[in-house]
């Protein structure tokens, strides 16, 4: 969930369209939060599975989509990172937005949530504003440097979930 954290500040920098995905990782914080003994000794693989076995996934579906949205976040940072790299500023990041998108939670949402993140990619910040809004200015290299620490670490402390729903249950 540290990882988690991290990333809903880095959402706010991203402008106010982003709100929506920004309140749904939060109510999914606040589910692990309220239904999980969160220690350091807590196992959560052990505390999703008990939570399923007791028929209530509540906390583990949160789980589950955490981890769908920190991979949406994971293959935008990815993309960004490539357009930095190949020094591409004028990027479209409807482009960029739309294929995390497909890589990661499409599949998941109704026809009205797809909708809805359609509208934010139309209203997304361009790069330009994106590095503006992080105060880049002209220490891009810099600026790629910290993405692509944080991209590794989200990455690392992706939270690895496991079908425990069966195939046709995933929620």
């Amino acid at each position: 969930m540290k990882a988690t954290s991290g990333l809903l500040v880095l959402i706010d920098r991203l402008g106010k369209v982003f709100a929506p995905v920004k309140h749904d990782m939060q109510g999914n914080i606040d589910k692990i939060k309220k239904h999980y003994r969160c220690e350091e000794d807590a196992c959560l693989l052990q505390l999703m599975l008990e939570e399923v076995q007791k028929g209530k996934p509540i906390a583990a579906e949160g789980v589950l989509w955490l981890n769908r949205a920190l991979l949406f976040f994971e293959l935008t940072f990815q993309e960004m990172l490539l357009c930095l790299k190949a020094k591409q500023y004028d990027v479209n990041m409807k482009n960029i937005f739309t294929a995390a998108y497909k890589g990661s939670v499409k599949q998941y949402h109704n026809w009205i949530t797809q909708q809805l993140f359609h509208t934010i990619c139309k209203m997304s910040p361009t790069m330009p504003q994106i590095l503006n809004s992080f105060n880049v200015d002209h220490r891009v290299e810099e600026f790629e440097k910290r993405l692509s620490n944080f991209n590794k670490t989200l990455h690392v402390n992706k939270i690895l979930t496991v079908e425990i729903w069966g195939a046709g249950n995933c929620y």
